[in-house]
């Protein structure tokens, strides 16, 4: 495409749904916008994480081994949460020594999409940041190649929606107006968060579309694209009280902490009591959810063979499938993670 096209504006918008796209934000496109509008299939699990780093290395989970928002770490004894570089071990989180510590999340030794373009002559710009350290070792790894501009420090800013769209469009325009040649500028807009505690529906109302999309329709010059783009959908789920992360802190069925995202849950059972954990998870999900031995996401075809440090996912695997699955953050009123249709299907939309 950039043979043809010297600038391409893209704002990654985290967790929206195709579903709710076309309901919600397509009635802000006008009538005589000439676009390319589709839906892309996220990954397994439909996670932040795990689904940025498939896009941005080409490469699916079982290459690159990012399989959640948490999983174990091999050699560390506990498991590792992405959003603030730690370990979880028991009811104890240990804040890892990154970089010094040399672990790598993404093992895939795929370059970014970044890196190519910058090895091609493109100045690539990439807004925004990933997780709530910084630096982050998710972030750096998945915007190597960029030169990185974060957003204000106030990780409250990202509720503040008006606040938060218009660092991205003043930073955009400014980058634009700099010309210099062929130039990639990535906007990660994090709206997981919002969606999360909020839902859609008070997305809705607080997300300036309007702004967005007269932003692009301003700064629209031959060979300039505008990309929207998403990573996955969230799903409304009743909130409750129960919740694995916490009950498997102490529990003696468990070696480790779960792991997994969202609606994805990882157990590692004690050694011997597999049987008995996989009966425990049975009677706490009921039919909420489906649960797995780790072989079977082969089976059924959610992973590759022989996926990249498979121990990183525990021996059995929950997945939910209503809306009262007891998830990884039973206070939201949205999640994601599983393989429904809106946590798998997010939309493309190309603003040439």
């Amino acid at each position: 495409m950039l043979r043809e096209i010297d600038e391409v504006v893209v704002f990654a918008l985290d967790a929206l749904s195709f579903s709710y796209f076309m309901e919600a934000v397509h009635p802000f496109l006008h009538r005589e916008d000439k676009m390319f509008l589709g839906s892309l299939t996220s990954v397994f699990p439909a996670t932040t994480s795990t689904a940025w780093t498939s896009m941005l290395t080409g490469k699916p989970p079982w290459e690159h081994g990012v399989y959640g928002t948490s999983f174990l770490l091999e050699g560390s004894g506990g498991n590792y949460v992405w959003l603030n570089d730690s370990l979880s071990l028991g009811k104890e989180r240990v804040v890892l020594k990154y970089p010094s510590d040399r672990i790598r999340l993404n093992l895939s030794d795929a370059s970014t999409l970044f890196q190519i373009l910058s090895r091609d002559g493109v100045n690539v710009s990439y807004l925004g940041s990933h997780g709530l350290t910084a630096p982050n070792r998710l972030n750096d790894e998945l915007t190597a190649g960029a030169v990185q501009v974060r957003v204000c420090p106030d990780p409250e800013v990202k509720l503040r929606l008006h606040e938060y769209l218009d660092f991205f469009l003043k930073k955009s325009g400014e980058l634009l107006a700099a010309g210099g040649g062929k130039r990639l500028v990535w906007n990660y807009v994090d709206t997981d968060e919002y969606i999360h505690r909020y839902g859609y529906k008070m997305l809705t109302r607080a997300f300036p579309w309007e702004k967005l999309f007269g932003f692009w329709r301003r700064e629209k010059r031959p060979g300039r694209a505008f990309i929207l783009v998403s990573d996955h959908g969230q799903v409304p789920q009743r909130p409750g009280t129960f919740n694995f992360l916490r009950e498997t802190e102490t529990n003696p069925l468990f070696r480790y902490n779960t792991g997994g995202a969202g609606r994805v849950l990882y157990f590692y059972p004690a050694p011997d009591k597999a049987e008995e954990a996989a009966s425990w998870l049975r009677s706490s999900i009921g039919d909420t959810g489906i649960l797995l031995k780790k072989h079977q996401l082969v089976e059924y075809g959610l992973f590759s063979h022989s996926p990249i440090a498979f121990d990183r996912v525990g021996e059995l695997v929950a997945i939910g499938k209503t809306d009262r699955f007891p998830s990884a953050g039973p206070a939201f009123i949205s999640e994601h993670g599983s393989i429904t249709e809106g946590e798998m299907f997010v939309p493309l939309l190309l603003f040439p």
